[in-house]
């Protein structure tokens, strides 16, 4: 009598805490992310309970790979875009080699830290139009690429227009969105990739079921990426203030997939990018929990 009881004390346990990871999402914010994002309920359940939740998304172009990810974090939205806006904290990892943000107004110092591979800078001293080991392409340097990839997005960036529209223009100040400017050397694969990054934060309204939402642009790319757009969505947590849901969606066109092995390029990098953001986002939860690093 004694094990049937003790058995039946855990099934009601486990069924609470199923309804509370369920009704965690009983708003419009679980509603958005399973109608944009793709995600189940079993996803968002699983959520709740602590596991990370990855789908692949759709595109039309064939050089962009496009994904989403979500995770339960036990700290506060405003704690977590605190940590966000010291990116160079917040992005320390292996792969990170270096790390700068620049000042308001932009100054040449503000690189001073900044090492460039050397095999860039033999590429540079050879770089010729329309033969260069760098990414210097014009399509690149006009904006009509990163607007035609915003574009591409039909579903979450629309979602908050101030934020899109931000991301569209020069970076000027408005009131609800804070900006960090920031330059980096990663090891992407066998390369050495330095990149800038223009990071919006823009703080949601206090009846909105999202917190905050980020969106990261990449204004330069020495490697690999011809445009990406980084998302960033904070969730509140109706079942505790103390905690958030993060879901983050990337999308990225990768110069890679043209030629006679483009097709099989593609299929590995998609293969790879599930495992590397739940890879991502499980360190993250580890690591916002804890102080600890990326690493």
């Amino acid at each position: 009598m004694t094990r049937l009881l003790s058995l039946l004390f855990c099934l009601a346990t486990l069924v609470v805490r199923a309804e509370k990871s369920q009704a965690a999402f009983d708003d419009a914010g679980g509603a958005f992310l399973m109608r944009e994002l793709g995600f189940t309920e079993d996803d968002l359940r699983g959520v709740g309970n602590g596991r990370v939740a990855f789908r692949q998304l759709a595109t039309e172009d064939g050089r962009e790979v496009a994904a989403a990810g979500i995770v339960r974090v036990a700290i506060t939205p405003a704690e977590f875009v605190r940590r966000l806006t010291d990116i160079a904290s917040f992005k320390k990892a292996d792969a990170v080699l270096q790390i700068g943000t620049f000042s308001a107004p932009r100054d040449i110092t503000d690189v001073a830290g900044l090492t460039l591979p050397s095999a860039d800078v033999r590429n540079l001293r050879s770089c010729r139009v329309g033969d260069c080991g760098m990414q210097l392409p014009s399509y690149i340097i006009d904006p009509d690429e990163f607007r035609d990839l915003v574009s591409s997005d039909t579903r979450v960036l629309p979602t908050f227009p101030d934020l899109r529209r931000h991301l569209m223009t020069a970076l000027t100040s408005a009131p609800t969105v804070s900006d960090v400017l920031y330059w980096s050397k990663e090891k992407v694969a066998r390369k050495e990739v330095v990149s800038v990054t223009h990071l919006a934060i823009a703080r949601q309204p206090s009846t909105s079921p999202f917190a905050y939402v980020a969106g990261s642009k990449q204004l330069y790319g020495s490697h690999y990426f011809d445009a990406a757009l980084g998302l960033t969505i904070v969730l509140r947590d109706p079942t505790s203030r103390a905690s958030a849901y993060v879901a983050y969606v990337n999308r990225s066109r990768v110069d890679a997939f043209g030629g006679l092995f483009g097709g099989i390029t593609r299929r590995i990098v998609r293969s790879r990018a599930r495992g590397a953001l739940a890879d991502f986002l499980e360190v993250l939860q580890r690591r916002l929990e804890t102080g600890g690093s990326l690493e």
